[in-house]
């Protein structure tokens, strides 16, 4: 009987010394898998605001994203053909986007005194294409949930015989959803380009605060018909509550619309006629002839921002000029003369030549920056 108990002692033991192993082995086993399952789940990057992201394994080929942000208005307006703003302006119709936690809300604006049709929605990524088309509309948001991973959607509206595309790109990473815009340039190269801008702005002590003031614009040192550009543009805008996006469109397209590029000068001169004359009478401003080169229109646009209390200042590198815009806490480069269809092809500046069609070129990030400047 002794020692039937000490065998039963004895197996007792070895049997709780195996379970504690057993039991160390299922923590072991279940750390292991808990630890799979997340890097399984985790994104290739956390996004945040400032991100620049290749998209080229999401579905998108030779396409990067960034300026992530929580809400996006796309916008449209009429051209001499089919355009769509390819940043998010707010314009007389398009899309509006929320981003909030996993997913987007999303429903069609206008603010024309209709609302433009609908031809179709569809949301596309790395696994096929979902139509919503039936599902947005212009009253409430439609709440869209995705999983992790870049989309883009193609939300085609049809205006007074124009058939127009507007483009929204999503990202959504393991723990929220954004709104961004995306680039066929390199993320290597995006990445140099906007880094240099950044440091100019800063080099230059140009903040939004700084970048308001229409009177101090000048070229070479005198008054550029400011006042009357600042006239000029509250006529345009002419309604209050617009928003900041919504007036810099409006003020854009009616400079491209209204004013010509002065061909003759350049390939005469390398200059505005101004300039190569001496002559700052007015005879050759941009107000009084509604022709000039690069600079003029630059500047007539500063200013006519800035009077609407947008912050606006301008960009340069060797031979040419352009816009940066400070909207909804970003600084949006555009290029009015790359988006003007009127031209002036010989000495008398009563003559145009439209050349080709406004649009909304995007800028040559390609394009060495070498100055910024708020008055210039």
């Amino acid at each position: 009987i002794k020692k039937e108990f000490m065998i039963l002692i004895k197996n007792l033991y070895l049997t709780g010394k195996n379970m504690r192993k057993i039991i160390r082995i299922c923590i072991l086993a279940g750390i292991i898998a808990l630890l799979l399952s997340a890097c399984m789940k985790a994104p290739e990057i956390t996004v945040n605001s400032d991100s620049v992201i290749s998209l080229n394994d999401y579905g998108f080929i030779n396409l990067t994203a960034y300026n992530f942000v929580k809400e996006m208005k796309t916008g449209s307006t009429f051209g001499t053909e089919n355009k769509a703003i390819t940043f998010p302006y707010e314009g007389y119709w398009g899309i509006e986007a929320n981003a909030k936690d996993k997913n987007v809300l999303l429903r069609a604006y206008t603010n024309l005194d209709y609302e433009p049709a609908i031809e179709s929605i569809t949301v596309s990524g790395k696994d096929g294409e979902t139509v919503l088309t039936d599902q947005i509309g212009y009253e409430n948001f439609y709440e869209l949930t995705l999983d992790s991973g870049a989309y883009r959607i193609d939300a085609v509206f049809e205006a007074d015989g124009f058939e127009i595309t507007n483009v929204l790109y999503l990202f959504v990473d393991r723990n929220e959803a954004w709104l961004c815009e995306a680039t066929p340039m390199d993320e290597e190269a995006f990445t140099k380009r906007r880094n240099e801008f950044r440091t100019l702005i800063s080099e230059a002590g140009i903040t939004p605060e700084n970048s308001l003031d229409w009177k101090s614009v000048t070229h070479n040192g005198k008054a550029y018909d400011n006042e009357e550009w600042a006239k000029m543009s509250a006529e345009i805008i002419s309604e209050n509550g617009r928003s900041d996006g919504f007036q810099v469109m409006l003020l854009h397209d009616w400079l491209c619309d209204n004013t010509a590029f002065d061909d003759y000068a350049l390939d005469t001169f390398g200059t505005n006629r101004a300039d190569y004359y001496g002559d700052y009478s007015g005879k050759y401003d941009l107000y009084d002839t509604r022709v000039g080169v690069c600079t003029d229109v630059a500047e007539a646009f500063m200013i006519m921002c800035r009077y609407n209390d947008i912050p606006c200042i301008t960009c340069a590198n060797d031979g040419h000029r352009w816009n940066a815009v400070y909207i909804n806490g970003i600084w949006y480069e555009t290029d009015l003369t790359n988006d003007m269809y009127n031209s002036a092809t010989n000495e008398d500046m009563g003559v145009f030549t439209q050349n080709g069609s406004r649009g909304y070129a995007a800028i040559d990030m390609d394009n060495n920056i070498l100055e910024v400047n708020t008055d210039y």
